[in-house]
């Protein structure tokens, strides 16, 4: 077994918690629009949906951690 360490929504919450800065930023936005602050925060949102997301696509389907007993695997219903 990988690690004894189980993995749970609260353990993984603060990486989804991320999202919440650009929608802090962009609620901001609206209150007194900038366009300078607008294309700084686009590149953000990107970065923090899809970045990790795809990196994960790619990274998790070679990982070894997987067969040795990976908790994120077990997490999210991969065996």
């Amino acid at each position: 077994m990988f690690t004894n360490k189980k993995v749970s929504w609260y353990a993984i919450l603060p990486d989804f918690l991320v999202f919440l800065f650009p929608l802090a930023g962009g609620i901001m936005l609206f209150n007194g629009f900038n366009w300078s602050i607008f294309l700084l925060i686009i590149p953000i949102v990107i970065l923090s949906l899809g970045g990790n997301a795809f990196i994960r696509s790619l990274t998790c389907k070679h990982c070894k951690q997987r067969e040795l007993g990976c908790p994120a695997a077990e997490l999210f219903g991969e065996k």
